[in-house]
């Protein structure tokens, strides 16, 4: 219940910023890469966590840097299409990562997998860079930041996992009807289906750091930081679909 209160108040944080200011949000988005990536590979251990660690910061990093250089001059958005460019660079130098690695023979796909995986986690947060850019991001970020903080208080409860990821999704759900009723920029419906998707995919996130943490090899940050890193791409995608 501890990491659920963090993730909420983490999130609550994040649609502050997303409201006062783009550079804010730029700050909050970077400590939420780095501290992911440190919990990830805490929560999916690889043999080089400093090579695989600096990895996926570097690759956030430039992910952020590139968001926000390719602001278009025309209309008040932004595009995650250079998103795609700074994942094929993390894989090579992933896969360079481990041809270098002293016993590089070792665990070699579960480390090229959870490099991968940390890596993507990073790099697809800089999405909330982009919708905060786009027409009606602010009022999306918010509203996902709503869903994500209600959808892991629910999810973090005792219980099954289907069980509280249901109770998760419909919080998020409600959580973004609720949005609605004070920013009615996206409309009810919109803000219940986004609500609702952004709560799934914290909830989910819940769950399986909840059960990672019971065999003892996640840390806080992880189950903090996850929930939201999750939510991050969902946000984006869905906030351009209500919104167009």
């Amino acid at each position: 219940m501890t990491a659920a209160l963090l993730t909420a108040a983490v999130a609550g944080l994040i649609g502050l910023a997303a409201s006062l200011s783009q550079y804010v949000l730029v700050v909050a988005v970077l400590v939420l890469q780095v501290v992911c990536a440190y919990g990830w590979f805490r929560l999916a251990p690889v043999p080089s966590v400093r090579g695989s660690l600096t990895i996926a910061i570097a690759a956030g990093l430039a992910a952020d840097v590139f968001v926000l250089l390719d602001r278009t001059h025309e209309v008040d958005s932004a595009s995650v299409g250079p998103l795609a460019g700074v994942l094929g660079i993390a894989f090579v130098a992933t896969f360079g990562h481990e041809l270098f690695r002293a016993d590089r023979l070792e665990y070699l796909v579960a480390s090229v997998t959870s490099t991968a995986a940390g890596t993507t986690l990073t790099v697809l947060a800089a999405g909330l860079l982009a919708e905060r850019v786009a027409p009606g991001g602010r009022t999306v970020l918010v509203t996902s930041m709503a869903a994500v903080a209600a959808a892991t208080f629910l999810a973090a409860m005792p219980g099954p996992a289907v069980v509280r990821a249901f109770f998760g999704t419909a919080a998020g759900g409600a959580a973004g009807y609720g949005i609605s009723k004070i920013l009615d920029d996206l409309g009810s419906n919109r803000s219940l289906l986004l609500g609702a998707s952004v709560g799934l995919m914290a909830a989910a996130a819940t769950v399986v750091s909840a059960a990672a943490r019971s065999s003892r090899r996640a840390v806080l940050s992880a189950a903090v930081m996850l929930p939201l890193a999750f939510a991050a791409p969902v946000t984006y995608v869905l906030g351009r679909m209500v919104v167009g």
